[in-house]
């Protein structure tokens, strides 16, 4: 059994060479020894390969035809797989006058080290930017990118734009910063933004974005967003439009101690006057 193991998915191809020969299991001596020089080709059977397809797994023969007894098969083996699996499948080797030798063919594709973890804080119904720092090696060669989210990542997030050209990177900025902090509004301060829209109360959403440069950059993101945590405002930064303040005079009057009056002995001596009485 030959094993391919993937170091995760986002990373560039895992590319091996394959020589049966030199396999627990070899192709018998008695095809090597077939006069004229003999053809073979090979053919990944499509049973058991449910992560498996054309995209996923390539097997190229390099060499398809034995012109001596310890000739070996030759193959190139691309593996590129778009989510963690461990698959078993099998390699089969046809012989063009008759013939059918089956080799088994162990496929692992692991999850990747991540490049950074990137936590996204959105109001309900609303959307916050991250910006991805991501630019053309230094030199000003012109380089493109694609980018991509793992199967399993929510529809909550988003990316400005999922390919195209990278811009030189800016003098005086740092290389090794890759993303930066949240934002409710993008600009042009990056060449890539992701998003995130809160859709649900207390629900931590994650998933993976994949981003691949033309001049050889593989990154891989953890994303992360939540809701974004309540503040409550200040009363210091609160400014009311009521006008509550009472006039200067009025509220002098109000804090003043009040006067003891005797309104009985007040109102008899002005009932008197009214009267005429002495």
């Amino acid at each position: 059994m030959c094993f391919l193991t993937h170091p995760g998915i986002g990373s560039p191809p895992q590319t091996a060479v394959a020589q049966l020969s030199a396999l627990p299991l070899v192709v018998p001596s008695s095809v090597a020894e077939v006069r004229p020089a003999l053809r073979v080709t090979s053919q990944v059977r499509p049973d058991a390969k449910e992560h498996v397809g054309p995209d996923v797994l390539k097997v190229t023969a390099l060499t398809n035809r034995l012109r001596r007894p310890d000739q070996p098969l030759v193959f190139k083996v691309e593996f590129a797989p778009l989510t963690t699996f461990s698959e078993d499948v099998e390699l089969v080797v046809l012989k063009s006058s008759g013939g059918r030798w089956r080799f088994d063919l162990h496929l692992q594709a692991v999850a990747p080290e991540v490049d950074g973890v990137i936590m996204i804080e959105a109001a309900k119904d609303q959307t916050s930017f991250v910006p991805l720092y991501l630019y053309a090696k230094d030199g000003g060669a012109r380089a493109t990118f694609s980018s991509s989210f793992s199967p399993e990542t929510p529809l909550e997030f988003n990316i400005s734009r999922d390919k195209g050209d990278l811009p030189v990177r800016p003098a005086g900025s740092d290389p090794h910063l890759l993303y930066g902090h949240a934002t409710d509004v993008p600009d042009a301060s990056a060449p890539i933004w992701v998003s995130f829209t809160c859709r649900d109360f207390g629900k931590i959403a994650k998933g993976r974005l994949f981003v691949e440069t033309s001049d050889g950059l593989h990154c891989t993101f953890e994303i992360q967003g939540k809701l974004k945590a309540y503040v409550p405002p200040s009363t210091s930064q609160m400014r009311s439009s009521v006008d509550n303040r009472l006039p200067k005079e009025l509220a002098q009057r109000l804090v003043a101690p009040p006067t003891k009056k005797n309104f009985h002995s007040q109102n008899l001596k002005d009932l008197r006057r009214k009267q005429g009485a002495p």
